[in-house]
């Protein structure tokens, strides 16, 4: 069985959909078959898993990240791993692939939407892309939509295996009523039909589009209201958006929560809706979004739409309503059929239940079990 080293700039302490992605999958794996390197604060304390807090770039020296290609070398020469992981194929591809040139170190990558798309922005960096992953033993990845985008830059189907989020309802914290209770009293008035979105605040992540829904969504139900968990720059934008369509009073933004109360919340709401947007030319897109399964493992209908890699993240037309993205209208009639008819909500949200709870980290992570066994 081959020892693996994961490098990556996304790993906990820090929070973050990648950062609890590259854990799980660290964490599903035995803790002698991985070790974790990271440049940043103290090596992190799991039960299961080693990490190694190393100098990752010199602010001196070029190229910068000469200190962890040497670090990486000594490693692999006293036998210290067999086979190098990437967190991210930018920057830390290019470290991968020069200890493949030159010491014949193979690694595999790992890749999650925006990583690949935003580098084709420029030229440069998407020839350093094709040449990373050209020489990559594996890429995996975590859609369909993530997945073609990698085999535009030429890369054969037969190197791309998938390893999607999961959110194993045994992992989620216990919330009983009076925790329950205690978050709506401060978050949500009460009897009050609930609308959620879980997202750090960027344009991407189409709260703008939820806001002005819910403009058509008063007129039917009045006493609705928006909750938004995350914190980012677009925070005051949707503040502005909610005031000149007159429903800040109906919009409430809780800032980070810890996870007892985020999973509170989830519980506590009638509708999830995360409706993500492409920008022209699809380069700041939603590879999936982890967060549809939390609210679908709490039974809670999910509204995606038809963005990257966001609706096949909810399951799909089987599992969650998909509507097309920066369609405030179509959002509109989704969530009001939703909380109009509590009998189809209940079905949508158990369809999306059974989905998540067949899904298994022990199964995800097999196609990097199947590269580590070989």
């Amino acid at each position: 069985m081959k020892r693996a080293l994961l490098i990556t700039l996304e790993f906990p302490p820090a929070n973050g959909g990648v950062q609890r992605y590259l854990y799980e999958i660290c964490g599903h794996l035995p803790k002698s078959q991985i070790t974790v390197v990271t440049p940043f604060g103290e090596a992190y304390i799991g039960n299961n898993i080693n990490t190694l807090q190393v100098k990752f770039y010199s602010r001196f020296f070029w190229p910068r990240w000469l200190p962890l290609v040497n670090t990486l070398r000594r490693m692999y020469a006293l036998g210290r791993f067999d086979t190098l992981l990437v967190g991210e194929v930018l920057p830390l591809g290019m470290v991968a692939k020069i200890l493949y040139a030159f010491w014949g170190v193979p690694y595999a990558v790992f890749t999650y939407g925006m990583d690949i798309t935003l580098p084709r922005l420029s030229f440069r960096k998407t020839a350093l892309l094709k040449r990373i992953l050209a020489t990559a033993d594996k890429i995996f990845t975590i859609s369909s939509y993530t997945k073609d985008k990698i085999m535009e830059l030429n890369v054969p189907d037969s190197k791309i295996d998938f390893i999607h989020p999961v959110v194993e309802l045994k992992s989620l914290p216990r919330i009983n009523q009076g925790n329950i209770d205690a978050v709506k009293n401060r978050y949500i008035p009460q009897g009050k039909p609930v609308i959620l979105t879980v997202a750090r605040l960027v344009p991407r992540k189409g709260h703008a589009v939820v806001v002005h829904a819910m403009k058509q969504v008063l007129k039917r139900f009045p006493n609705a209201v928006y909750v938004i968990v995350g914190d980012g720059p677009e925070q005051e934008n949707i503040k502005k958006i909610a005031a000149n369509e007159g429903v800040s009073s109906s919009v409430v933004m809780t800032g980070e929560v810890d996870d007892l109360t985020l999973h509170c919340l989830y519980e506590s709401c009638d509708v999830f809706a995360l409706t993500p947007t492409n920008d022209v030319d699809e380069h700041d897109i939603e590879g999936f979004g982890i967060v549809y399964l939390e609210a679908q493992a709490h039974r809670k209908p999910v509204i995606a739409s038809r963005s990257g890699g966001a609706d096949e993240g909810a399951g799909g037309t089987g599992c969650a309503t998909i509507v097309e993205q920066n369609n405030s209208g179509a959002l509109a009639q989704a969530i009001t059929n939703l909380l109009a008819d509590p009998d189809e909500s209940r079905a949508l949200g158990e369809r999306g239940f059974i989905r998540v709870s067949t899904m298994t980290w022990k199964n995800e992570i097999a196609p990097l079990v199947n590269l580590l066994a070989e």
